[in-house]
């Protein structure tokens, strides 16, 4: 059998494999959380430049929803005054087409 003296030995061998096996295990744990700590770092960079982009974004559409707005709004007087103006135009023609064929007011 064995005596107490190996027994010891057997138990020390263990226990110095176990304390081994538990540091490396805490330096790969610390490793590891210290790249996941840089990757989310690096992650909260690239959040705040998207944020930064989309508040660009965001900016130009509103300024293009003014300006389109003010396009727009020109874009129908401009069709309204036409429409007016033709229409003075036409009747102007009219007349004066009436004045020389002797219509209702001609010759």
């Amino acid at each position: 059998m064995w005596d107490i003296t190996q027994i010891s030995v057997m138990v020390g061998i263990v226990t110095v494999i176990n304390a081994l096996m538990v540091f490396v295990m805490r330096q790969l744990l610390e490793s590891h959380r210290r790249s996941v700590a840089k990757q989310f770092e690096a992650l909260g960079g690239t959040n705040q430049s998207q944020d930064d982009d989309i508040t660009q974004v965001r900016k130009e559409l509103y300024e293009f929803k003014a300006e389109t707005a003010r396009n727009y709004i020109h874009r129908e007087d401009a069709i309204v005054y036409f429409g007016r103006f033709e229409q003075k135009i036409d009747a102007i023609w009219g007349y004066l087409i009436n004045q020389k064929s002797g219509g209702p007011n001609g010759p």
